[in-house]
């Protein structure tokens, strides 16, 4: 298949399809207009009158026909909805994510105020990220989920659209421990097809770089090391670079404050999980912590915010519960603050003349969080619920609302779908086989595994997996399972481990044979390995990890596959065929 190709002519890869029982009526086929005759009568009645032709005259015939169907395209109106419109017939075309949800022609320069480009008559709503590329994709659709309810709020819908910040790198999640906050931030849509999710959701997705520039080129905290570099490369780019921080670029610029909701000040004591967006886009975030009945109570206390709760929070704009809240006289607050430290009082935190904030909740301003990771619909925890682990229902929550429907960007897809070829040994354009995929997370997993469990997440843990897999595929589904490839991707570096791994006949993804960090940047060993997983009829992950949980749904959900996971304790609980390990998590 050539990847320029619609991607739903391909088994494995997602198709634009939604079961989604709401999907927005704004986005159906536009309707025609036209009462003259459809296309299809006229030709009808062209040749029934017609003289018989010779094969030359059908050939001409033919070719007027696909000249006179060019020239009505170039000719066609375009309508102010974004449907293109010929005689007799039309088609609705995809619209921007985000079309008409910032003033036009405002300035974003990293200088000016991202409210100038606000819109007066629209509710914003943002939020900031924790570490790694899969734990921040989980709080961007956390985020663009708690936008799916404030819209379904029936009490008081209100209309607020989403503001998604990028991706941050973060140390340890970049090619095992080289990025160390030091790549170049990542937009949403270089990794997803955001204006196909916006389509699909219903409403429009707006991201940071929408409203305002930041301050590209420096480095979040030190300088990229290209472990392919020679030593006078690695000295000149430490030199081009030298103390080109964040900090020390926006030195002597004015902070535009935000006043902000912050979650995790609520459940640590008043501390903030902070990162790197303050410095980037120039504003300082006001701090207000959410209100304890927010959280799902856990034996450590509020833990894992509730985002209907949440969504009633902040829907209608004069909600009781946030008004009395905010009073100097409410006692939840006070005793909020009061738990985190005896002596501090509310108005040590709630206090203007201290240059406290209120957070925004009018049109017209964004409302914005510090973490939505550690949240949930009825406050299970979030791998519970990405994992859709009974009893949480699959039908429920933000992979079904949101993650379903995030479907790769076309250039990543094509990039990743080119990686896995050339693991296998296909020719570029050659058809991709069916294959089972296999997430071996090690690194940062090991501390996890018992004394006593040696060898801990072993290979052989996983080919266990594997092969049960496999003979079910071969039993219930297809015979030809028996030889479809397999292909791993894995954080783990040992040379011994890894010839475990190709010993088996599997074929391994490794960027640094691929030079990958060389040819497409620092992400895309993270990001390649997002998409080759996806691309499996069946995985077998690593419990617990959020790359492994995401990559299982997308199995499961675009290509109808089957996926198990694999756990620290396997050593000293061997794998058994008996067990159902789909639901083990």
């Amino acid at each position: 298949m050539n990847d320029d190709e619609d991607s739903s002519s391909h088994p494995l890869l997602p198709t634009g399809s939604s079961s989604r029982p709401d999907s927005p009526s704004q986005y159906a086929p536009y309707p025609s207009t036209s009462n003259s005759p459809s296309a299809r009568s006229r030709l009808s009645l062209l040749l029934s009158k017609r003289p018989p032709l010779s094969c030359k005259g059908w050939i001409l015939l033919l070719f007027a026909s696909l000249v006179g169907f060019s020239l009505s395209l170039v000719f066609a109106s375009k309508s102010g909805n974004g449907s293109i419109q010929v005689e007799g017939w039309s088609w609705k075309t995809r619209p921007k994510a985000s079309e008409g949800l910032v003033k036009e022609g405002g300035r974003r320069g990293r200088n000016e105020s991202y409210t100038e480009n606000l819109l007066p008559n629209i509710n914003y709503i943002t939020s900031f990220h924790i570490a790694g590329l899969n734990n921040e994709i989980i709080t961007q659709f956390n985020l663009l989920h708690l936008t799916y309810l404030s819209r379904k709020n029936a009490a008081s819908p209100v209309p607020y659209t989403p503001v998604l910040p990028p991706f941050l790198p973060h140390f340890g999640h970049l090619t095992g421990g080289e990025g160390k906050n030091s790549a170049p931030l990542l937009r949403f849509s270089q990794v997803f097809d955001i204006d196909r999710l916006a389509e699909l959701l219903g409403f429009g997705i707006l991201e940071w770089a929408d409203l305002k520039e930041g301050f590209a080129g420096a480095g979040m905290g030190g300088v990229i090391e290209d472990e392919w570099a020679t030593e006078e490369e690695r000295q000149a780019t430490k030199a081009a670079s030298a103390g080109q921080t964040l900090e020390k670029i926006g030195a002597g610029l004015e902070k535009e404050p935000m006043g902000c909701w912050s979650s995790s000040m609520a459940v640590n004591r008043g501390n903030i999980i902070g990162n790197g967006l303050e410095d980037y886009y120039n504003f300082k975030p006001i701090w207000t912590p959410l209100p304890y009945s927010l959280f799902a109570s856990t034996d450590r206390g509020p833990h894992h915010l509730l985002l209907p709760s949440l969504a009633n929070f902040i829907t209608p704009p004069d909600n009781r519960l946030r008004t009395e809240y905010l009073k100097f006289t409410n006692d939840e607050a006070q005793r909020m603050i009061t738990s985190w430290d005896k002596n501090k009082t509310k108005e040590d935190v709630f206090d203007k003349k201290k240059g406290w904030i209120e957070p925004n909740v009018k049109k017209g301003s964004i409302t914005c969080f510090d973490l939505l990771y550690y949240a949930s619909d009825k406050g299970e925890e979030v791998r519970e619920v990405y994992r859709c682990t009974p009893p949480v229902p699959r039908n429920q929550g933000p992979w079904w609302s949101v993650g379903q429907y995030a479907h790769w960007n076309s250039d990543l897809r094509k990039i990743g779908v080119d990686t896995l070829r050339k693991v296998i040994g296909l020719p570029e354009g050659k058809a991709i086989p069916n294959v089972f995929t296999v997430h071996i997370r090690r690194t940062d997993f090991m501390p996890s595994c018992p004394d006593y469990a040696k060898p801990c997440l072993a290979v052989s843990h996983f080919s266990d997996h594997l092969n049960g897999m496999r003979e079910r595929y071969v039993d219930n589904v297809t015979r030809s399972a028996k030889d479809w490839p397999v292909v791993v991707t894995t954080d783990e570096s040992d040379p011994e481990y890894l010839a475990e791994i190709t010993a088996l006949g599997w074929f391994l993804v490794d960027h640094h044979a691929l030079n990958t960090k060389h040819v497409h940047g620092i992400w895309y060993p993270s990001l390649i390995d997002n998409v080759v997983l996806s691309l499996g009829r069946g995985l077998v992950g690593t419990k617990s990890s959020t790359m492994s949980i995401l990559a299982s749904r997308r199995v499961e959900d675009w290509n109808g596959g089957q996926t198990e996971r694999v756990g620290p304790l396997e050593s000293k609980w061997p794998y058994d065929p008996k067990i159902d390990y789909s639901l083990v998590g």
